[in-house]
Formats: structure tokens, sequence, C-alpha cells
């Protein structure tokens, strides 16, 4: 794969030839989060959340690693793959937001949170942690949602419960750029597909010229499907040319 800095400066080698380019932008990097006090929780990992975009209909699930610049994992890198131009187009500044029950909406949870208080209305909230949830995180989003340290389940009344809830499903990150380190290591954008027969990766204008990998304007969701993309077409690209 082409590192996503480099990409845009070796587009220059197709300058001077009638090609549609598509604009190459960093594709699957974390979200730096540099104001949120989740940051503090770094190492912690849920397996299943869903995470999303506000205000679009990005959306993307699957485990989600809290780091010391903000989350990364499959829920935000597919997300950030999926939102790639978006998120480019806005100088990497957006609303993020994140699902911790994964896919299931406000009225499961709600009645998960009931039958917590309705078994143990005595027990601290704080030591109730749903499984799913690393007891450390759980305490951030109990306190998040406004309610004490010390309370029970029978004190934290209707509107308590709804916060919670409300946090639980539509957790609220200010994402302001993407990874820290330029580890982005996938670009979309390129030489768009129009321009190539896609059974030769053959130019349909330029004869004996072939496009191969990340310099065509096809992206996958992880670094392994990037790969074999890479593989795959450099793979065809010299069995065309063989057979010429």
């Amino acid at each position: 794969m082409t590192n996503a800095s480099s990409l845009p400066h070796r587009m220059h080698l197709f300058e001077g030839l009638d090609l549609e380019i598509v604009p190459p932008v960093p594709s699957l990097f974390t979200f730096n989060l540099p104001s949120s006090p989740v940051r503090d929780l770094m190492g912690t990992v849920v397996e299943n959340v869903s995470t999303s975009l506000a205000g679009t209909k990005f959306k993307a699930s699957g485990p989600l690693l809290v780091t010391h610049w903000g989350m990364s994992g499959p829920a935000i890198l597919k997300l950030s793959s999926y939102a790639a131009r978006f998120l480019a187009e806005r100088r990497y500044e957006a609303t993020l937001l994140v699902n911790w029950y994964g896919e299931d909406g406000q009225d499961h949870v709600r009645m998960d949170m009931q039958k917590a208080a309705e078994k143990n209305p005595l027990r601290q909230v704080l030591n109730s942690h749903p499984d799913h949830i690393p007891a450390r995180l759980w305490a951030y989003l109990v306190t998040k949602s406004k309610i004490r340290e010390d309370a029970r389940w029978a004190e934290i009344g209707s509107k308590g419960l709804n916060r919670l809830c409300e946090t639980l499903t539509n957790d609220s990150y200010h994402i302001k750029g993407q990874s820290r380190f330029k580890e982005e290591f996938v670009t979309c954008g390129g030489v768009a597909l129009s321009e190539i027969n896609n059974k030769t990766l053959e130019s349909t204008k330029y004869p004996g010229l072939y496009f191969a990998g990340e310099v065509l304007d096809i992206d996958g969701i992880t670094g392994g499907f990037n790969l074999q993309a890479a593989w795959s077409t450099g793979f065809l690209a010299a069995i065309s040319i063989s057979e010429k």
C-alpha cells in the first residue's frame, strides 16, 4: 500500500494525461479527541459498539479502543473510511456519537437499566456495570450522566435514568484531527475506475498503460482488504501485460 501522505504527490506523474483523477484523501485513521477526559481510560476496549457522525448517515460498528489521544479500533477505522471525504472537507472536525450498547436502541437499554434498579434498588449505580462495559468506563459514563458516585438505583429517579440511557446510546465527542503521527496508511481516491478496462487494468485511452494498487480509486475498510487489493490488481496487471 502507498502511504496516504505520499500518494497525492505521486499523482503528479499523470499530469498532462487526459485522465479523470479522484482527489486522494487519507482513509482508515483514528480520531483525536483533544478535550475529552475519556482519554484517561486509555487501553479500555468495548467489543461491540456502534459509532456515527452527527448529522450524517455515516455509521459503523465493531470493537472500540480508547487511546491516550482519542479513539481507535475497527468501529472507528471503518467509520473513518466511510466518511473520509466528509471529514477531509471539514478539516477533521465533527461530532462523534457512540452507542455503547451496539445496535440496541434507548428502549432496550432503558429496560436493562430498569431491571437493574428493580433487582437491586439499594445497590450503588457505580457498582452495577453491565457485563460488556468495563468498570472504569461505566464509572466515567455514570459521572458524565450527572449521577452522584454514591447514588443508589432507587435514588436516581426517571430523569437520572433518562440521562444515563442517553449517554449509553448517544454519547457525544468532539473530533478535532485524525491520527496524531501521520499513521494513515490507506488512501481513497486516485485514477477513476471509469478510465480502465476492469478485466485487464489497462487504460482505455492509452494502450500499454496499466494501473494497479492504491493509484486506483479503490480502498477498503481494513488494511488487509487494501493489501489484498494491491496484490490482486498488481497480479492482474502483470498477467495482462504478459499476454499482450
